[in-house]
């Protein structure tokens, strides 16, 4: 039911992110600043390092977009909000900024060398 993510919500999250035309660019650009911004780092300090950053980067582009209070979400219930939220909470950010990560390694044909 989640395609191979450890839950549905970041996998819903994920097939928002990677088929959005608008917003995959920007989130691949962040990854290649970020990713060239510990270059200097090993593999794996480097790894660490960017996805921390990521972390950060997806919830406050998703948080910005899905937490606002302002249009639609002002005339949700409460209800919906709170699942709105807890479902927002689930989300395995750390799992997706490594996902991309990876693709941008296998993109660019890093190596490591371990």
């Amino acid at each position: 039911m989640s395609n191979g993510w450890s839950n549905v919500e970041t996998w819903k999250v994920w097939t928002v992110l990677s088929n959005d035309s608008d917003l995959y660019p920007i989130i691949t650009r962040k990854v290649n600043d970020v990713y060239i911004r510990y270059m200097s780092c090993g593999i794996f300090s480097r790894r660490l390092k960017a996805s921390e950053e990521l972390v950060d980067f997806l919830k406050d582009v998703f948080k910005k977009d899905l937490l606002n209070e302002d249009d639609w979400h002002s005339a949700m219930p409460a209800w919906a909000k709170y699942l709105l939220r807890s479902s927002f909470n689930r989300i395995n950010w750390k799992e997706m900024a490594e996902a991309l990560i990876e693709i941008h390694e296998c993109s660019y044909n890093v190596v490591s060398r371990l």
